[in-house]
């Protein structure tokens, strides 16, 4: 399947009316737990753990109702509201997304866990976006945030990194609904729990801030004899805004992906690669950058097999060339510097 096909597949999936593991129920709130806030010293910060979510064996019959860019992957999804857990009328400047297991211990590739990706949208919000499609990906309601296995160890921030910018995702009445591609490379079944981290004030401050995904159309090239490089179209500033926080989203053979703005590099994120070749975490863009309407935007990114290889998918094949194993995205944070 073509990357453009399957993103607007996922596009529309996230749209559809929630059903986790294709159960057709939402997770339960299972803890909370309140924590130290990590960006204003006046905000509050907590860890939601919502579960259990009974994930198959690798080779065992997965329920119905959910999608999967992995073959033996588990695609489904659920609704998080203030009745489990979420803060109604407040400010989000900071949010993660964690699975862990039944003992408490991180769930993560060394024990048999893998995120393919995980997306979460506000849908009591329209979606507003200060860049134009990218022929990819899009949605109607509002992208609050984003998980793929590269991104585990980073936040999604809705203010600047040092939290000095007035900005934060506004929950009103939230509905966040997760869509998520996870896959269980062990043989038999296992029970994980979704950790969502939330910073947040109280009350609705400062200026709105969104979030989304900007990507290549199309499969990103690979070559196993060295560097390849895909590059988006040119898209257009609709608006004013300011990017506040940006991470770009690669999979296992990735080298990088840049964002340029009217021709010109601006930020380049890179992965960290543990000692199994998989992708820990990618840079983020260390300053804001300002978007005028009418500049041009535009993303490339780059394999290379000669330095990492492809990640290893559940039908043993690594599906070289496919939207199983390669995509190319940015992940934006902005907020309106108009109305």
């Amino acid at each position: 399947m073509k990357l453009q096909a399957a993103l607007l597949l996922l596009s529309a999936i996230a749209e559809c009316r929630p059903q986790f593991g294709g159960a057709g129920s939402s997770l339960p709130l299972a803890s909370k737990k309140e924590l130290k806030p990590k960006l204003r010293d006046n905000a509050k910060r907590v860890m939601l753990s919502y579960g259990p979510l009974l994930m198959p064996g690798v080779d065992e019959k997965k329920p119905g109702g959910g999608f999967s860019m992995d073959r033996k992957g588990l695609g489904g999804s659920t609704t998080f509201t203030s009745k489990t857990g979420l803060c109604s009328n407040c400010t989000v400047l900071l949010t993660r997304i964690s699975f862990h297991n039944e003992d408490g211990s991180p769930a993560k590739p060394s024990n048999g866990f893998y995120v393919h990706h995980l997306l979460a949208y506000d849908n009591s919000k329209a979606a507003r976006v200060p860049i134009s499609s990218d022929g990819a990906t899009g949605s109607a309601t509002q992208a609050f945030t984003d998980r793929g296995e590269d991104s585990g160890d980073t936040e999604t921030i809705f203010t600047t990194p040092d939290g000095k910018y007035n900005s934060g995702f506004h929950f009103r009445t939230p509905s966040l609904g997760i869509q998520y591609d996870l896959v269980n490379y062990n043989k038999t079944s296992r029970r994980v729990y979704l950790d969502l981290e939330l910073e947040y004030l109280d009350g609705l401050i400062g200026k709105d801030a969104g979030h989304v995904m900007k990507s290549v159309q199309g499969t990103p090239k690979v070559s196993k004899s060295g560097a390849a490089t895909t590059t988006s179209k040119t898209m257009t500033v609709t608006e004013d805004a300011t990017i506040v926080w940006a991470r770009g989203h690669i999979h296992a053979g990735g080298t990088e992906v840049v964002m340029t703005l009217n021709g010109k590099d601006v930020c380049t994120s890179r992965p960290t690669y543990n000692g199994a070749g998989v992708i820990t975490e990618m840079s983020i863009c260390p300053e804001p950058i300002g978007l005028k309407k009418g500049d041009s935007f535009a993303l490339r990114g780059s394999y290379d097999l000669t330095k990492h290889d492809l990640r290893e998918s559940t039908d043993g094949g690594g599906h070289m060339g496919t939207a199983s194993d390669t995509m190319v995205m940015w992940a934006l944070s902005y907020a309106f510097e108009g109305k």
